[in-house]
């Protein structure tokens, strides 16, 4: 039953594709949540996800996933204006897949303005899908930066929320998402995404929990 350790956060990486793209309908949404939950039971049996063994991941290759991750930062910026001549080079290199140059140019910005959230936010962005959608300790750190220099911003939380996703931690991102809707500012077209990914992705874990023939 090791597989699953592999393909648990696969199925679990492919949900979040579909949850962002946010156009699909209703039956994939229920499908990608069936194969979410079986993934998840059987990779109870398997302990905790964070095996020392476990290989080092790629990089996030599915560009138009990464692309909407990027955006939806982009959103959350809070003081846009002050960090768009480093984040808008860095986005573009990071939707090419290039998310190392994209750390490389956000780098170059913090050392002008080390306590840029929205600079730090970036950061953790790209260095989380350069670890194929995972928070590893360079994520973890510049999304801790980003909280400390403002802790009004809403992409740590949301961020962390989809890590939490992928490692099967339903509630906790739930929490999460809830913890960044918190800090959405009124009308925010990003806290509207993150409420309709919010509701799909409980409808569907819910009907297909209820779907599932239960054992005798």
């Amino acid at each position: 039953m090791n597989a699953w350790v592999f393909i648990a956060p696969v199925a679990l990486i492919l949900c979040i594709a579909i949850i962002l793209a946010s156009r699909l309908p209703r039956k994939l949404w229920e499908l990608c949540a069936a194969f979410l939950v079986l993934g998840l039971v059987g990779y109870a049996f398997q302990g905790s996800p964070g095996l020392k063994a476990a290989p080092q991941a790629e990089p996030m290759r599915d560009n138009a996933a990464a692309a909407q991750l990027i955006e939806m930062r982009a959103q959350m910026a809070a003081t846009f204006a002050g960090s768009k001549r480093w984040t808008i080079l860095a986005d573009s290199f990071a939707r090419q897949g290039n998310y190392k140059l994209a750390m490389a140019v956000t780098g170059q910005g913090l050392k002008q303005q080390p306590k840029n959230a929205d600079l730090w936010a970036a950061q953790g962005v790209y260095a989380m899908l350069a670890n194929n959608g995972r928070i590893g300790a360079p994520s973890a750190l510049a999304f801790t930066k980003a909280r400390e220099f403002n802790s009004n911003l809403a992409a740590p939380d949301y961020f962390e929320g989809l890590n939490a996703l992928v490692d099967g931690r339903l509630l906790d991102a739930l929490r999460k998402w809830d913890a960044a809707l918190k800090l959405a500012p009124k009308d925010s077209a990003w806290a509207a995404v993150v409420r309709h990914q919010r509701a799909s992705l409980v409808g569907s874990v819910q009907r297909s929990l209820n779907a599932a023939p239960h054992s005798e």
